[in-house]
């Protein structure tokens, strides 16, 4: 799967995406709550070739030797690679900055906003691409760092206070990467792991979504009583778990197939010693406060295995 779903399309193009590629850049406030301040501008282009050349060095720089991997938000983030998940999982909140963007204004109109900005979106367009890119990255709103500082500058053995609304600082390097087809469809490249959840929200997005599919543990019968998941639903060890889970429709199918007795018989034999008889209650899982985490760890193959296909995953 991660040999074709990945960058390649930059990362391998790289001085031909400089020479050719074209960019348009959007300054965002985006914030979840009071979302009738939010807003966005579009910048002049008089300095897209000079962004566009350091933003493809930045990427050039993380992504060198790292291949693809799925988000797994329960996970450590490897070094070696970089993540990625289906856009359908930030689908509204993706739309949402899509019209902000449609109605974004001018710099020349709006430049006073800009020390406000928390986000940038850098639309990429690459010649004979089927696919648009936009590269996202957390900014640093100014207004908070010049709010007891003043920005100085020497002119004519004079300084001047350039400490107005037209001074805002701009980082070039990239947080994450939505990779778009012309119908919506796509995927989302995950280049720094804490500034996607915080932009997106995504803890109380996975847990909205565990919340909303919780139902289909009553299906899994190698659980003797999905009672204590229920209960725990708000703690981030299960929300987080089942969310990822619930995100993969193949993987659920192979939970649903896997009789209990099957599951049982691969734990003993290949958890390393991680599961043993008093996890159990018959030929099913049962369900304490002292394994719950080591149970949905393994349901949502943090051991780096599927215990349900009796397979190891890659790493």
């Amino acid at each position: 799967m991660s040999d074709s779903i990945n960058l390649d399309e930059i990362l391998l193009n790289i001085q031909n995406i400089q020479e050719s590629g074209t960019i348009n850049i959007a300054l965002l406030k985006y914030h979840h709550r009071k979302q009738e301040e939010n807003f966005a501008i579009t910048l002049p282009g008089n300095l897209n070739s000079d962004f566009l050349s350091d933003i493809l060095t930045s990427l050039e720089s993380f992504c060198c030797d790292k291949t693809s991997h799925p988000f797994d938000p329960v996970g450590k983030s490897e070094d070696d690679t970089y993540e990625y998940i289906n856009l359908s999982n930030i689908q509204d909140q993706w739309s949402y900055i899509k019209e902000l963007i449609v109605d974004a204004e001018t710099y020349k109109e709006k430049s006073e906003l800009a020390p406000s900005a928390s986000l940038s979106i850098t639309k990429l367009s690459i010649e004979g691409s089927s696919f648009t890119y936009h590269l996202g990255k957390q900014q640093t709103p100014t207004e908070k760092l010049l709010k007891r500082n003043r920005v100085l500058m020497s002119s004519n053995d004079k300084l001047e206070d350039k400490s107005n609304n037209k001074v805002f600082l701009f980082c070039c390097d990239v947080d994450f990467i939505v990779q778009e087809d012309k119908d919506g469809n796509g995927y989302v490249f995950i280049l720094d792991r804490k500034n996607f959840c915080k932009i997106f929200n995504y803890d109380e997005e996975m847990k909205a979504q565990a919340k909303a599919n919780v139902k289909k543990i009553d299906s899994w019968e190698f659980l003797s009583s999905p009672d204590l998941i229920y209960d725990k639903i708000n703690q981030k060890n299960v929300y987080h778990r089942l969310a990822k889970i619930f995100s993969d429709p193949i993987y659920l199918e192979q939970i649903e197939k896997t009789s209990p007795a099957d599951l049982k018989k691969n734990l003993l034999e290949r958890s390393d010693g991680k599961f043993g008889g008093s996890d159990f209650d018959g030929n099913q899982i049962k369900l304490t406060n002292k394994n719950l985490d080591k149970v949905m760890k393994m349901i949502a193959k943090g051991f780096r295995y599927n215990f349900f296909a009796n397979k190891a995953e890659e790493s």
